[in-house]
Parts: structure tokens; sequence; C-alpha cells
């Protein structure tokens, strides 16, 4: 939010970096001003961050679904990722989910932040430290693993550690599944 401009947010971060007990030190970094310069600038670094590592993303999914096209069957691929960001990616997941649905690959997505991070807050992060916490609020990392998955017919598994019980989630489901076919009474197949 910060990054694309809304200056209520980061006024908002501002006085809550710049509050309470943290005001003496606020004002030894130059001030409210300085402190919220920092922040945009933190911002449009996490953001270019996040698209870089989206894009390189989404380049490696399509080139494993590509190469895993040319095997017969059902394959099944785990992701094991803490999501990505969708501003760009969000017209280029459908297209993704599509070439593995064709490709006869079902995804499955593991979300890695396990149960340490609920939705990658912390509550007590100084947002101006690198590394310092970051907001969930307009988060939308998690869209992505739900629509690669849910797209190709695989699961979304999120707040858990166990490993173990994950991939048993997963082979149990890979075991049940169903197949429709229909054979028309029309010899001629003229659509």
């Amino acid at each position: 939010q910060i990054e694309s401009g809304d200056r209520g947010t980061l006024t908002d971060v501002g006085q809550r970096a710049c509050g309470g007990d943290e005001a003496r030190l606020c004002a030894a970094e130059g001030g409210r001003e300085f402190v919220e310069d920092k922040l945009q600038r933190k911002a449009r670094l996490f953001i270019d961050q996040s698209r870089h590592a989206a894009n390189a993303t989404l380049r490696s999914l399509s080139y494993v679904v590509r190469n895993l096209s040319g095997l017969q069957g059902r394959k099944t691929m785990v992701l094991l990722s803490e999501g990505f960001l969708m501003d760009d990616a969000r017209s280029n997941l459908p297209a993704l989910a599509g070439q593995a649905s064709r490709a006869g690959v079902t995804i499955y997505c593991l979300d890695a932040r396990g149960t340490a991070a609920r939705a990658g807050v912390s509550p007590a992060a100084d947002p101006t430290v690198p590394g310092g916490g970051l907001s969930g609020v307009g988060d939308t990392s998690d869209e992505a693993l739900d629509i690669l998955a849910a797209e190709t017919g695989g699961i979304t598994i999120r707040r858990r550690d166990d490993f173990r019980r994950e991939f048993t989630d997963i082979g149990s489901d890979t075991s049940t599944y169903y197949v429709v076919a229909y054979t028309p009474q029309n010899p001629a197949l003229d659509g």
C-alpha cells in the first residue's frame, strides 16, 4: 500500500514508528519525515524484489510443466512456497494453470510458513528495520498458491509443520480420482 502511494498508510506507519517510547530514536534518525521516506524506499525495494521473485517462480514452474508434458499419464507437482506477489502474476496464473492441466500436471501447494507465521504478520515488529516484519493487510501472496492448486485439481495445505502428514495427505488425494469419458452416437464427429 505504501509503494502504491497510499499516504494514509504511510502516515499511520510513520506515526507508529515514531510514537511513544520510539519518539527519541525517531528524532535522532531525522524525524518522522525521514522515517516515512525510509519506509517508502523500503516498500519500493520490497515490491521490486517480490516482482522479480514472482516472475522467476512463474518461469520456473512453466519450464517444469513444459518438460513434464512430454511424459504420459498424470503427474503430481508439489510446490513448497510462502506464496508470491500477485500484482503482475495475476494475469499469468490462469494460463500457467491451464498449461499444467493440459499436460496432466496437478499442482499441490505447501505453505512454507507453516504454523510460525499465520499471514506473515509480526505484531511487535519495527517496520523501518530490514526484516522487521510486514503487515498482512492487502497481502495477496496466498492467492497465487490457491489459484495454481484449485485450477489444476490440487490442494493448498497451510498452517502445518508436519511434512510427513502433508505428503501423506497429498498421496491420499492423488490415489483417489475418476475419469469421465463420452462416446458420441454420431460417428461423423462433425461438432
